[in-house]
């Protein structure tokens, strides 16, 4: 058991986290990779356009966050058996790749043929594949002594103010502290728990998400960081990435809530 506070975080945003996986014995949301699995190649990718869309911008990559939540804080739940997690995960469904990408399938009807070719050359373009080879890269070494001290050299040595600002700058095109924030919203809705989910507020999660950015980026200049925040910024990716957060936030807002009684054991009949 572990405060969650100490959450490793998943985060998503142009990352395409195929490489993640969690214990084999925790109830999961959906099937994990095998351990140290490849991460998906050009021919592994959907052939469809939407489907490649999807798969190169690794919005779904929020499904792994809420799991990675959800599971957390049934942890800490005195006594839940775990047919119990697994109802309560199960309720959880809905945030599954396979559904998250049925609705971001409907939200890309809204783009013509000619934006979703365009789309797609964006996300393929040699800046974007090495930006999710950097972050993917980092997303394995999160827990690892050497992420630990250098985020903690961090805090005792703040990085020179342009750096923050263009790590910030990078954030908030590819909105990475949003989706983290979205998951959160997420499972906070499902479990309605709002109060005692989190221990970190909002700007603490998005001074936790820079820190990985420093991280992931830390062999990067300033220069490349910018040309991958001004793809992020080309419509029609912009505007791919705000109707794809938005479709989303109705998905977290309107959760059907638990109370707390139904994480209680009840007698079987």
């Amino acid at each position: 058991m572990f405060p969650l506070k100490h959450i490793l975080f998943v985060v998503c945003g142009a990352i395409a986290l195929s490489t993640f996986s969690t214990a084999a014995e925790e109830p999961q949301l959906a099937d994990n990779p095998a351990e140290g699995a490849a991460p998906l190649t050009l021919a592994d990718q959907p052939e469809d356009i939407t489907g490649r869309i999807i798969h190169l911008s690794g919005f779904t990559g929020i499904s792994v966050q809420v799991r990675t939540l959800a599971n957390a804080y049934l942890k800490t739940v005195p006594g839940i058996s775990q047919r119990k997690q697994q109802e309560v995960l199960v309720r959880l469904m809905h945030w599954a790749p396979e559904p998250l990408t049925h609705k971001l399938q409907h939200s890309l009807i809204a783009f013509s043929a000619s934006q979703q070719k365009e789309l797609v050359e964006l996300l393929s373009a040699p800046m974007m594949r090495q930006a999710r080879d950097i972050e993917a890269s980092a997303i394995a070494m999160q827990g690892s002594a050497e992420y630990k001290n250098y985020t903690e050299r961090l805090r005792q040595q703040i990085p020179a103010q342009p750096r923050i600002a263009m790590i910030n700058r990078l954030d908030q095109a590819m909105g990475m502290s949003q989706w983290v924030l979205l998951a959160r919203a997420a499972v906070a809705s499902e479990l309605g728990k709002q109060d005692v989910l989190f221990e970190l507020s909002e700007e603490a999660v998005r001074a936790r998400t820079r820190e990985y950015l420093l991280y992931a980026y830390r062999f990067t200049s300033n220069t490349d960081i910018q040309r991958i925040a001004e793809l992020w910024q080309t419509p029609p990716l912009s505007t791919w990435s705000e109707v794809a957060y938005q479709s989303l936030i109705s998905k977290a807002t309107g959760a059907s809530i638990l109370n707390s009684t139904d994480l209680e054991e009840k007698p079987d009949h």
